[in-house]
């Protein structure tokens, strides 16, 4: 430290100095209770690019979010799980089709996929871009936000999707199905593994394609309300 001074600085800097140095063996710890504080109006933190990485930070803070609500809604339909529906009338997603959007009542105004009773139309996703801070290490998981409505009367009824998955152009499908949704909206998912999805910053075709197919599901309904994909950073 600047002046020879040791230990925790109860008194003020010797020679007026306006930088601290921490020699290489030596750390700042903040107790409990303790405040940087850096929040003044011309105060800020200054790190060299790559000296602060995912390790270096919180768990909730390691974990990245891609918000795919949108790529839900935007989907389009499929006349079987490798082709288009004929026309773009019969691509789109409205109020009458199978599967069709509805809103849950027109008090909230939630809006949520609805696959009734038997329908298994797939869902063709726009791409989904792997952001910058996209690690491979941990994969990459893809989550539904659903329920299931009624119960099923075939004995392999399921409330679920095949989440079919590639990754970037010419890829193999890598994808499985998840596990059922319940009567009451829960998040459920796959997880793509590490050695299956490409590296943003070595890869210009980063990207994952995504075709939803649901699972036989006779007597039962299915609604989804929310889609997301979770990853480590890098």
């Amino acid at each position: 430290m600047s002046s020879g001074q040791q230990g925790v600085f109860i008194v003020p800097h010797v020679n007026k100095e306006t930088t601290m140095v921490v020699d290489a063996s030596s750390r700042i710890r903040v107790q409990s209770g303790g405040l940087i504080d850096g929040a003044t109006a011309t105060g800020s933190f200054l790190f060299a690019p790559g000296e602060i990485e995912s390790s270096d930070l919180g768990a909730n803070l390691r974990v990245g979010t891609i918000p795919l609500g949108g790529h839900l809604f935007a989907g389009r339909k499929l006349a079987s799980a490798e082709t288009l529906a004929t026309g773009l009338a019969g691509q789109l997603l409205t109020t009458t089709g199978d599967p069709s959007i509805e809103l849950t009542s027109s008090g909230d105004q939630s809006a949520y996929l609805n696959y009734a009773s038997a329908i298994v139309v797939g869902l063709k996703l726009p791409p989904i871009a792997l952001p910058r801070d996209f690690s491979t290490a941990g994969g990459l998981t893809l989550e539904l936000l659903g329920e299931s409505v009624g119960t099923g009367t075939a004995s392999d009824a399921a409330a679920a999707f095949d989440i079919r998955a590639w990754a970037g152009l010419g890829d193999t499908e890598m994808g499985s199905s998840h596990p059922n949704f319940t009567s009451a909206p829960t998040w459920q998912g796959v997880t793509l593994a590490s050695g299956d999805v490409l590296e943003p910053t070595t890869d210009v075709a980063a990207t994952i394609n995504v075709t939803l197919v649901p699972l036989a599901h006779a007597g039962r309904a299915f609604r989804t309300y929310d889609m997301r994909a979770r990853y480590t950073r890098i």
